[in-house]
């Protein structure tokens, strides 16, 4: 499992946030993290990212785009393979290679400045990024400064105009998603307490496609006014599942054409070669005919008796109908058939597992003195 996680900490100079930056990516094991609203200086940069990151991990900034850096992004090298795509003022982008398992995908780190014409430039970049990056998964996490809807908001003045353009450029234009928790931000003024969702996790439908259990879990503020997310992205790696012949197959008419196609088979070799390229071409074949004739064996086993319970109920209903008593007849003959080759399958698993398992030959089955 990967772990990308973002925090708006409001200013990473005070040396108990950095500690606590430190302490949130150790806990919750977190493999790239970016800190937005960071406001380090670059006579500063080098010991705050020693104080706040995992010693050995690699970081980007954007201060070549500002005169102080507002988004630090920190990685673990050997977890992660990264490289830079795109750097401004309110977003970096990075290419990201999770070296487990060689997946790839595009990670956009954003903090969106507080004016609204401010954070045009930020809705540009999108607009640029997307062509270029918009086929592969990718995923934008951090402080967007505007909300989706009114709702998200309150105790705030509100135009509706930037909501409506925000959510053309996310959802039309970039096709992007939220995905999980959302992070509150919450501040005062005037003795008013304002509460707003603008901090979120989204992620593109190709995102979605190669990682389905991805999730976003919001942790506490903490010593912030903003929620950090954390977004798990779950590798699921695929076993392939050993070919076994099960002896019920004999049992089906079209079992012995099978293996009379395969053995008509044309190959190139001396006779043991032949047998084998024979055999080896044979598997695939088995394979789709279990798939046709016995897949979810179970369920078809369960199918066949209710729809026997439903025509036994049709024939005390109407005894005299012959026709419903002939049905009777095959449905009670397909549900002997399936039940039969269920417990066949059960049977000759169940001495798979045993053979597999065993009992080790250990003294407590097999005692010396109960043995021939």
């Amino acid at each position: 499992m990967t772990k990308l996680g973002c925090w708006n900490i409001r200013g990473l100079n005070n040396p108990l946030k950095q500690k606590e930056v430190l302490s949130f990516i150790r806990v919750n094991c977190v493999s790239l993290f970016g800190v937005v609203e960071a406001k380090i200086r670059p006579e500063n940069m080098v010991c705050t990212t020693a104080r706040c990151f995992p010693a050995g991990w690699q970081f980007a900034h954007n201060l070549v785009s500002f005169p102080v850096a507002r988004i630090i992004v920190g990685w673990d090298p050997s977890l992660l393979s990264v490289s830079i795509i795109s750097c401004s003022d309110q977003l970096i982008t990075l290419s990201v290679e999770v070296i487990a398992d060689h997946k790839s995908l595009f990670v956009s780190v954003v903090y969106g400045l507080n004016l609204a014409r401010e954070r045009f430039s930020l809705w540009n970049n999108l607009r640029s990024l997307f062509p270029v990056i918009g086929s592969s998964a990718w995923t934008l996490m951090g402080d967007f400064n505007v909300v989706r809807s009114p709702i998200e908001r309150l105790m705030s003045l509100l135009l509706l105009t930037l909501i409506v353009a925000w959510r053309i450029l996310i959802c039309k234009i970039c096709l992007l998603k939220g995905i999980g928790t959302l992070g509150l931000k919450k501040g005062g003024v005037l003795g008013l307490i304002k509460v707003g969702l603008i901090y979120r996790v989204l992620v593109n439908d190709i995102w979605l496609n190669f990682f389905r259990d991805a999730e976003v879990v919001g942790h506490s503020p903490g010593i912030s006014d903003h929620c950090p997310l954390v977004l798990s992205v779950v590798h699921k790696r695929f076993k392939a599942v050993p070919f076994r012949f099960y002896n019920f197959w004999m049992n089906n008419g079209g079992f012995k054409d099978l293996l009379i196609q395969s053995r008509k088979s044309d190959v190139v070799g001396n006779p043991m070669e032949r047998l084998s390229l024979k055999l080896k071409g044979l598997k695939p074949l088995l394979k789709a005919f279990h798939k046709e004739h016995y897949n979810n064996l179970s369920g078809r086993v369960n199918g066949a008796r209710e729809n026997l319970a439903k025509i036994l109920g049709l024939c005390f209903k109407f005894p005299a109908d012959l026709f419903l008593h002939d049905l009777e007849k095959d449905l009670v003959q397909q549900f002997y058939s399936l039940s039969n080759t269920e417990e066949s399958y059960k049977r000759q698993k169940s001495r798979v597992n045993w053979l597999a398992l065993g009992d080790r030959n250990t003294k407590f089955f097999s005692p010396e003195d109960g043995c021939p």
